[in-house]
């Protein structure tokens, strides 16, 4: 058998996540709220690499490597 915090916090906190909170959080000065939200919506910064650059701008070719230019043709 589940214990009943078990079952009754979880619930009681997502309706007021859902429902009470935005109501709390309109009444709150926004210095106050911009001090919460990196406690309670804790996030990871994301790191985008930096594509890497080709100093060689060749085709892939098994034949020498050699890039056909219109000249060529």
């Amino acid at each position: 058998m589940v214990c009943l915090p078990c079952i009754f916090l979880p619930i009681m906190m997502a309706i007021y996540i859902k429902f009470i909170m935005p109501y709390v959080y309109r009444i709150l000065p926004e210095r106050w709220v911009n001090f919460l939200d990196p406690y309670l919506y804790p996030t990871c910064p994301i790191e985008i690499p930096e594509p890497e650059k080709k100093e060689n701008d060749s085709s892939c070719c098994a034949a020498g490597g050699e890039k056909e230019t219109k000249k060529d043709q």
